[in-house]
């Protein structure tokens, strides 16, 4: 499908606002298995050990590498599944660093026209949030 209707008709930053209002995770695992960073804080990793119940010591050891200042559970080429079991569910969903929660409303995402729609390929539910709105701007310019 062509975005173009939907991405002529508003400011990016209102686009980023209807695509996030009719947005649903399609629970396809492609964000968490992307060659990224995730970053941690102190705080996510007492949460996140929390949850698998283990001890802080025992996740730090198992999920935790430190890059100068910063803590990471993923990067490439190290838990480029993060937790993600064979279903796609997030072993530690209740307890997700922030970077994921907020998943897709990243600013560097929304950046340009290019970066959306790179995205847009990648994650099921951008383009089922896309999908919606151009068909309902196209019904509206039909009536």
């Amino acid at each position: 499908m062509n975005f173009d209707i939907a991405f002529n008709s508003f400011s990016l930053e209102k686009l980023r606002s209807k695509i996030l209002s009719l947005f649903e995770c399609q629970k396809t695992g492609h964000c968490c298995r992307f060659e990224g960073y995730v970053y941690v804080s102190e705080e996510e990793i007492l949460n996140m050990a929390k949850e698998l119940g283990q001890s802080l010591d025992v996740f730090k050891a198992q999920y935790v590498i430190q890059d100068g200042p910063y803590f990471l559970i993923s990067k490439p080429g190290y838990r480029k599944d993060c937790f993600l079991n064979c279903q796609n569910e997030c072993q530690v969903y209740f307890s997700r660093p922030q970077q994921c929660r907020t998943y897709p409303n990243w600013d560097s995402l929304w950046q340009s026209k290019a970066s959306v729609f790179q995205e847009v390929q990648f994650c099921s539910g951008l383009k089922k949030a896309f999908v919606i709105l151009c068909e309902n701007l196209e019904k509206n310019t039909l009536n």
